[in-house]
């Protein structure tokens, strides 16, 4: 169901607190891949379009609820743009994925707001907090790898690959 109305849909003001405090409840419940937008609006009481309006998506709302500017997945975006055949693929990824990896590192925005977080996780040993971390992580880089798979080698490349 899509919000048909012009101007901010309806909701109180609290909505946008209630989603972060339900998206980290769920996120921490759930795990990053079986938590949904669905589920976590439910939990906060208000209708599942409000994470598109307030967060832009799941994603969002876990960079949100976890105070990171960055994502690996928005990192990596741009380089399904750069690769455009199979030869330049098997060129061009491995160092293209460095580049990504040390270009966050070296970000401001993750070092201001996500390193903090990190060594927070790590410091507590908090294995549900590692996993959930390691699994945002993980399916970040991993849609855009498949995305990129897809676009080079066609439907079924991921199956293929692992098979």
């Amino acid at each position: 169901m899509v919000n048909k109305q012009p101007g901010r849909p309806k909701g109180g003001t609290d909505t946008r607190r209630l989603l972060v405090e339900a998206a980290m409840e769920e996120f921490l419940r759930r795990g990053y891949g079986r938590a949904s937008a669905r589920g976590i609006a439910r939990r906060a009481g208000c209708d599942h379009t409000m994470v598109n309006y307030y967060f832009g998506s799941k994603d969002g709302l876990f960079n949100e609820a976890f105070g990171l500017e960055l994502s690996p997945k928005e990192l990596l975006a741009g380089m399904r743009q750069r690769i455009r055949t199979k030869q330049e693929a098997a060129r061009l990824l491995p160092g293209l994925l460095a580049h990504a990896i040390f270009r966050y590192w070296e970000d401001p925005r993750f070092r201001g707001t996500a390193m903090p977080i990190i060594d927070q996780v790590f410091l507590q040993r908090s294995v549900d907090l590692q996993n959930l971390f390691r699994e945002f992580v993980e399916q970040g880089i991993y849609s855009e790898l498949r995305g990129l798979l897809y676009r080079l080698y066609g439907a079924g490349a991921t199956q293929r690959a692992a098979g």
